[in-house]
């Protein structure tokens, strides 16, 4: 596959300062709804579902039940998960911790290769100062190994990586390519995610790098009509926008007005729907991706997310869909990505690469697929084997293996190959002790990234309301992927 035409994106570097300096941006011309009315639209008549100690606090991710209903039941399932605005400019129901402020813009003309490399040198000294090694969790698709192409082209540093079979099935020519570096020195194959997190944790000498949110650099999903919306009731929807045509176009109109104080606060012109969608997600998206793995850890690791950076977030700001996904199709997505990766993996199958769903297979696909599918499995006798064993050594009090077996085999949904939540969420802390949640909020069972409704995690890293991994969960630890028992 050529590149594009070069002179695509040199034309566009005077249209893009022009936009940056502009004193004036193109706006919604029809009349917005004063303050008032606007703050009575997103309450809907609502009191504040937080207690006046939570009022107080500032919170890296809220409970759901925090937002105002038509952030919860129609913005949540669009952005499929916990909601944020670093723009700050409206009321989400809770006092939010931004944890990578979006930079004053600032206009390069650096090409993303070069971004990245001033950000893994950035990273390489950081390591060496906090003399920790670096770890790259690497997923297959494009954003992970844009992280290792720049380490491996940039810096002399060393690495480590990360591998499931999902990463090396979605693109094995790389995989083979990395077994050769030398300067990648240890390979860790895992199959779930948050199993894995909870052992880095415990040697706690890495710094762990992410590719998070390598996706909200290039653009967002949001109402791209390929996106499943799992609605508040447990059905499905999803949308027909033209993300090509001209901004707002196919958006509904109470979204574009709770919307549109965001997209005020845009720094660049927003020529079509891509735009807006990009920036939408860049504002709104950045920190559900930013914490992704704090939440499949359920603790604090120390990660770095690598495109987090203000010299890669001006890099988006300054280039348009015209850069970012060239020629209107989408399978040119990322395609700044695609040259750099090609400057250090110079083999064909780069240009093949398309945006995926990386992290599902090993994250949320883990915990529910294969959990099932190795649940089914078992016999009668080593199920009752099993439940004796931990009785005998007083293990999960008050919990039978076999019965949460035959639970999760009932509540198995094979169209979504989810375990579904039951309506009441019981969380078991040391002792059986029970804590009750979720009796109040919509059932939002099936949102990717949602965990539970009323976990959060506070502006100091604490971690309130997340419940233990099912006994199902550890249970399949320990014998399939630990060969325990």
């Amino acid at each position: 596959m050529s590149d594009p035409d070069e002179n695509l994106r040199r034309g566009l570097i005077s249209n893009i300062t022009t936009r940056a300096k502009k004193l004036t941006k193109r706006r919604y011309t029809t009349v917005k709804m004063a303050n008032d009315k606007l703050e009575k639209f997103l309450h809907n008549g609502e009191s504040s579902s937080q207690t006046q100690e939570e009022s107080e606090k500032t919170y890296i991710l809220p409970k759901l039940i925090w937002y105002p209903s038509v952030i919860r039941n129609e913005i949540v399932p669009l952005c499929q998960g916990r909601v944020f605005d670093r723009t700050e400019s409206i009321d989400l129901g809770f006092k939010q911790k931004i944890l990578s402020p979006i930079p004053e813009f600032k206009y390069t003309s650096k090409t993303f290769s070069e971004e990245c490399g001033i950000r893994a040198i950035e990273i390489a000294q950081m390591a060496k100062d906090q003399g920790k090694k670096i770890l790259v969790t690497c997923s297959g698709g494009m954003d992970s190994t844009s992280v290792i192409a720049a380490f491996m082209m940039y810096t002399d540093a060393e690495i480590e990586l990360t591998y499931s079979q999902s990463a090396i099935d979605e693109w094995p020519e790389f995989h083979a390519y990395c077994l050769k570096h030398p300067r990648i020195t240890r390979y860790i194959s895992f199959v779930n995610m948050p199993f894995l997190l909870e052992a880095l944790a415990l040697e706690d000498d890495h710094i762990i790098i992410t590719g998070d949110p390598g996706d909200l650099i290039f653009g967002s999903k949001l109402y791209r009509e390929d996106q499943t919306v799992w609605l508040p009731d447990g059905t499905t929807g999803d949308w027909q926008m033209d993300h090509w045509a001209k901004p707002w176009e196919g958006v509904p109109a109470h979204h574009r007005d709770l919307l549109q104080p965001i997209v005020d606060k845009c720094p660049v012109d927003i020529e079509n729907n891509y735009d807006l969608t990009w920036w939408l997600g860049f504002c709104m998206k950045f920190q559900l991706t930013e914490t992704r793995l704090y939440m499949a850890a359920r603790k604090y690791v120390n990660i770095v997310n690598f495109f987090t950076s203000d010299n890669i977030q001006n890099w988006s700001m300054s280039n348009s869909y015209a850069v970012k996904c060239p020629n209107n199709d989408w399978d040119n997505l990322k395609y700044e990505a695609k040259k750099h990766l090609h400057l250090w993996f110079p083999d064909e199958t780069v240009w093949a690469q398309v945006k995926r769903d990386s992290l599902k297979s090993v994250w949320t696909g883990a915990m529910h697929k294969m959990l099932y599918d190795w649940v089914i499995t078992l016999s009668a006798e080593k199920k009752l084997a099993i439940t004796n064993s931990h009785i005998e050594r007083g293990l999960f009090v008050g919990v039978r293996f076999d019965e949460e077996c035959q639970k999760t085999i009932d509540g198995y949904d094979h169209e979504t190959q989810m375990i579904t939540i039951p309506q009441e969420l019981t969380i078991r802390g040391e002792g059986g002790i029970e804590v009750e949640g979720m009796k109040d909020a919509e059932s939002l069972f099936f949102i990717r990234g949602q965990m539970f409704p009323v976990s959060h995690i506070t502006s100091d890293y604490e971690f309130e309301n997340w419940p233990r991994h099912k006994i199902m969960h550890r249970v399949w630890q320990h014998v399939k992927l630990n060969g325990g028992y």
